[in-house]
């Protein structure tokens, strides 16, 4: 892959904070980080526990195994970004309904809020071949950060106002950005 393929991959997978800065990089095929990645998570869920040490501790591991293999390159690496992203989403929808059911409909805001920013960053590129400026990934907080306030939120029973301003925040900066600066390419006539 070319350079700006793998720019493009790191950016459509989101990964913010801890991804930018985590340490380790470890060279994995695709399909292997997303199995030892989501395999924990999964398991964790599937027993139906409560949202607690166990699925916290496999939360931990999801980002561990995530963070220090994301890949960028390979004939796969393509296949990470979809594949994180369903796990995030998936992960999140599954901690709240088993710790917070009352919080689906605030957690259905975050997760619509995601979905555009993500769709926004595609096209963004695509259209204007611009990137969202640099400040915007980490005021998103980006996947691992954003599932660690999820989870826990649930487990610590206060979900739903947590999650409710955790939706609010991602539409106010996220799609408040993403319209700023498609106005903008509009008038500069980078886009008719």
């Amino acid at each position: 892959m070319t350079e700006t393929g793998e720019a493009r991959l790191e950016l459509y997978a989101d990964g913010g904070v801890l991804a930018r800065w985590w340490p380790l990089r470890l060279s994995v095929p695709t399909p292997v980080v997303v199995l030892l990645g989501a395999l924990p998570p999964v398991l964790a869920l599937a027993s139906q526990a409560d949202v607690g040490p166990a699925v916290l501790a496999a939360l931990v591991w999801w980002v561990v195994v995530i963070e220090t293999s994301a890949p960028t390159e390979g004939p796969l690496a393509w296949l990470f970004p979809p594949l994180v992203r369903a796990g995030e989403y998936g992960f999140a929808v599954a901690v709240v309904a088993l710790g917070a059911p009352d919080a689906l409909p605030a957690l259905f805001l975050v997760l619509c809020a995601l979905s555009y920013h993500h769709y926004d960053i595609v096209y963004r590129v695509r259209q204007i071949g611009v990137r969202p400026p640099g400040w915007l990934e980490l005021a998103l907080l980006g996947r691992s950060t954003r599932l660690g306030l999820i989870a826990g939120a649930a487990a610590i029973e206060i979900a739903e106002p947590v999650l409710w301003t955790l939706g609010g925040y991602l539409t106010l900066v996220g799609v408040g950005e993403s319209m700023t600066s498609w106005r903008q390419a509009f008038r500069e006539g980078e886009i008719t």
